[in-house]
């Protein structure tokens, strides 16, 4: 899964590579160079202790507007972090017609809780599942009106960046 981070100097695109290297790592590539990060609770929340090329850091993360603000050191920057290729994935029949939408975790961590059943009518903008990731809960919403065709996945476990939750088939899809 790739993620754009903007606001401390020049823009980044990170990728979160999958599988994941072991149980609390991850594999990471920055300007086309992959690390193997690890990360793990310090204090409370907010603080995790990250570990990267022999090197390891306190750092705290803590939502800040619609950003996060990352102390890395005595050094504190404002950032936004944001899906840099598009979530919902599209599945198109041959003749171009909309068929479904698969609502999918935009990055690894617990699925709090699935929200919708096979069969229920969602409205756009409607939460179909709650993921907590770090400390801080997004909620997953549906990109259309529509009706759940499938849900794949429970809540109380982990899930990989990409993975699939639900499957929508969007008003006037799936014919």
């Amino acid at each position: 899964m790739k993620y754009a981070v903007t606001g401390a100097g020049p823009d980044l695109e990170v990728e979160v590579l999958d599988p994941p290297a072991g149980p609390g790592r991850l594999r990471v590539r920055v300007h086309g160079r992959e690390y193997d990060v690890g990360w793990s609770p310090a204090l409370g929340s907010t603080h995790w202790w990250l570990e990267w090329d022999g090197r390891r850091q306190m750092v705290a993360i803590e939502p800040e507007g619609d950003g996060l603000g990352v102390t890395l050191a005595i050094d504190h920057l404002d950032l936004r972090v944001a899906p840099a290729s598009p979530l919902p994935r599209k599945r198109r029949e041959q003749g171009g017609i909309l068929q479904t939408v698969e609502v999918r975790a935009p990055m690894p961590g617990l699925l709090v809780t699935v929200e919708v059943r096979p069969g229920q009518a969602v409205g756009a903008g409607a939460t179909v599942a709650v993921i907590e990731a770090m400390k801080m809960q997004m909620e997953l919403r549906a990109p259309a009106a529509g009706t759940v065709r499938e849900v794949r996945a429970t809540g109380g476990r982990e899930v990989s960046a990409g993975e699939v939750i639900a499957v929508l088939v969007p008003d006037g899809g799936g014919r």
